[in-house]
């Protein structure tokens, strides 16, 4: 498995993904609708693709090995807000998969989201207890979408699918509205920050972590099942994560708790046995992940 087509590649993790797969001696192509982040990419070629082109992904060099589909409308209240978004997801979706069977390209690896499991009771969560009956939101409906293709197309297409599920990655590369960095901005400009839901609690995985965990994934293809979760196994209260990013930077910011956003997955701890069996492991904590965003943020962004 030497050359690796990346989707969002110009993302928090497709950046950082495609940075480490060619350290390590892959062939990297990237493709996104928005330029590169860094000229450092790692990247043997880009191509610069909207996925709902078809016709334009159709016209692409399919000699590849892998397909890694990161693309996604990732923001789970955006896509509450406007659902079309989620159908964009499956159609982008659908679309990576024909390009994958059209092109006889022999594996495929899905990023999906531990938006799937919705919210239970016991935690930690193993692989096995995702189910549609737990769908949220769009966007999780629209992430199961994608796994369930993963099933499909091995089926009936005999194509290598394989599907992961992160939880809350976040670091360097992410200047995007989610929490980390919407936290980091308001405490750096010592402005009010909202938190909806005081006892939301979530694994939070640092983007090292997030990336070294996808690429074992890859470098053990053959020794996993279809379903991995890649996240760390500690769960953070929101509230805790914010109050510690502020003690970190000193800031004045005031943080309020407002109620639970429509859609969204308020508890949530990841069992990661599967890909721990490999020998990968989190490295970083919350408090060195935290530690090191909030310097890249300040320097970056």
């Amino acid at each position: 498995m030497k050359k690796i087509l990346v989707t969002g590649s110009s993302g928090t993790i497709g950046t950082e993904l495609c940075i480490q797969l060619s350290y390590e001696g892959y062939e990297v192509h990237g493709l996104d609708r928005k330029l590169p982040q860094t000229e450092q990419n790692g990247l043997e070629k880009f191509t610069q693709l909207d996925l709902l082109e078809r016709e334009k992904l159709g016209a692409l060099s399919g000699d590849f090995d892998l397909v890694i589909h990161l693309a996604a409308n990732a923001r789970v209240h955006n896509l509450v807000v406007n659902p079309d978004l989620a159908l964009e997801n499956a159609i982008t979706t659908h679309t990576v998969f024909e390009f994958v069977r059209k092109n006889k390209i022999p594996r495929i690896l899905f990023a999906s989201s531990r938006e799937v499991y919705g919210n239970q009771d016991t935690l930690p969560i193993e692989e096995g207890r995702a189910s549609q009956r737990f769908s949220q939101s769009p966007y999780s409906s629209s992430k199961i979408f994608g796994e369930s293709y993963c099933y499909a197309y091995k089926t009936v297409y005999d194509i290598d699918a394989k599907l992961l599920r992160y939880s809350n990655v976040y670091g360097r590369w992410d200047i995007s509205d989610r929490f980390v960095p919407k936290l980091i901005r308001s405490l750096r400009d010592n402005a009010p920050f909202i938190i909806y839901g005081e006892e939301k609690s979530m694994s939070f995985t640092y983007i090292d972590d997030c990336v070294s965990g996808t690429i074992q994934l890859v470098r053990s293809w053959d020794t996993l099942p279809m379903e991995v979760n890649v996240a760390s196994e500690t769960k953070d209260r929101l509230v805790d994560v914010a109050e510690l990013a502020k003690r970190m930077m000193g800031s004045s910011s005031e943080i309020t708790i407002g109620e639970n956003l429509p859609g969204e997955v308020w508890n949530y701890q990841a069992n990661i046995d599967v890909l721990k069996k490999t020998g990968w492991g989190p490295k970083f904590t919350t408090e060195e992940g935290l530690k090191l965003s909030i310097d890249w943020y300040l320097k970056n962004a």
